[in-house]
């Protein structure tokens, strides 16, 4: 059944209900952690010895699982929050593109005020509750809808991982999606973002004015750059 709050989807009459797609994700994922940059943080992902890490892509039944994989600018972003607990502290934070759920987490042990989860995926919705649950934290609000270039809400922090619509020009202009992003943050806000390409990364942080939104943007440049680490 279709669940709206505020306008918001929450899960999809399209999928089936919230209890099939949790038995479904258990049976096709494994509880991992250790091998990521945040081993704190427990998740259920797709691992070598999952089905559909070898079946044929036709016979997954939702939408790209994209959720099932910590791609490393999700797990640097994490990284970052855990280490830097005063970026989340008494925050008002929305996880833009949540997948997995992992900047959630980490904002939500971090001390965040209050967590949204954005994701489009009903079932990476699902995956979040799930994950949340594994470290023993509430469940954050998870929403849906695309949020992109919706009305502005009251958010003091806004997390990307792994995006891959974000670009930065080199002087440091954000293309249109992201300003669309940046009406999202409330008055002195602060946006932290990343960009999946490759395998390594390093991290550097910069400021941008838009509007009357100061913006600090993190950026996590995946290139096989030569002071770059290997996650």
């Amino acid at each position: 059944k279709l669940t709206t709050t505020q306008g918001h989807r929450y899960l999809s009459n399209v999928y089936p209900s919230a209890e099939h797609i949790r038995k479904f994700i258990i049976e096709n994922t494994e509880i991992t952690g250790e091998q990521s940059l945040t081993p704190e943080i427990r998740l259920r992902l797709f691992t070598p010895r999952c089905r559909f890490w070898r079946e044929r892509p036709e016979l997954w039944p939702f939408d790209d699982p994209y959720w099932a994989i910590y791609w490393p600018g999700g797990q640097a972003l994490s990284r970052y929050i855990l280490d830097n607990p005063e970026v989340c502290r008494n925050q008002t934070v929305l996880d833009l593109g949540s997948g997995c759920g992992a900047s959630a987490i980490a904002a939500t042990l971090r001390g965040a005020a209050h967590v949204v989860a954005n994701d489009v995926d009903t079932v990476a919705a699902v995956a979040t509750q799930m994950n949340c649950e594994l470290n023993g934290l509430e469940p954050p609000v998870c929403l849906t809808t695309n949020m992109i270039g919706s009305e502005p809400d009251a958010f003091s922090l806004i997390l990307l991982g792994d995006i891959n619509s974000i670009a930065i020009t080199s002087d440091s202009t954000l293309w249109s999606r992201d300003q669309e992003m940046c009406q999202l943050l409330k008055q002195k806000g602060v946006l932290w973002s990343s960009r999946r390409f490759v395998f390594l990364f390093y991290f550097y942080v910069m400021n941008y004015q838009f509007k009357k939104h100061l913006i600090l943007l993190a950026c996590l440049y995946l290139s096989f750059h030569k002071h770059s680490r290997a996650p």
